[in-house]
């Protein structure tokens, strides 16, 4: 369990700067010695990216270790490709990544250069859109990467997972104390 409210430390990390660009004042961030150098990537480009690559590794979050649900992951960890499936229709995608975690990524179409014109066009925020609209370019580029895309219009990954992650979540909340 982290020492610090994983909520917390993410707050900090995107709105923890005091200056007007990241080139003219501080940066706070807060995080393990392996999570630094994708804080720092994050900082130095204000989060934006010039492929979904690039943009997955920047902005991945670890949500359920594969230590939490190893019998669970297997099934799909094993396979050879990434299985990525939608979360939320909202734009929040989960994926086995290469270490068998559940990771989390929250697509914000504005943010990846080749995917820019996309955000101008349509309105990615809405669940149709996630459902039934992604982009064949979209669909693509996930395949390009390793990524098996079969998942993304189907919710049964979601269905499953899900619990799992709300699960771990519940159990790793920090506890509140009395501090007075």
């Amino acid at each position: 369990m982290n020492s610090i409210d994983d909520k917390l430390k993410d707050e900090i990390n995107s709105e923890g700067f005091d200056c007007e660009d990241e080139t003219s004042g501080n940066a706070l961030l807060i995080g393990t010695k392996e999570e630094m150098p994708q804080l720092r990537e994050r900082l130095y480009s204000n989060g934006h990216a010039l492929d979904l690559g690039s943009y997955i590794k920047m902005h991945k979050k670890i949500v359920l270790p594969y230590e939490e649900a190893a019998s669970e992951i297997n099934g799909y960890a094993d396979r050879g490709k990434g299985f990525i499936w939608n979360k939320d229709y909202r734009g929040t995608l989960n994926y086995v990544d290469k270490n068998r975690n559940i990771a989390e990524i929250k697509i914000d179409f504005e943010k990846i250069a080749s995917f820019r014109d996309i955000a101008k066009e349509k309105d990615t925020k809405d669940p149709m859109f996630w459902g039934r609209f992604l982009p064949d370019s979209f669909i693509e580029e996930i395949k390009s990467l390793g990524f098996d895309e079969c998942f993304l219009k189907n919710d049964r990954l979601t269905r499953k997972f899900n619990p799992l992650i709300e699960k771990y979540n519940e159990k790793n909340k920090p506890k509140k104390t009395f501090d007075f």
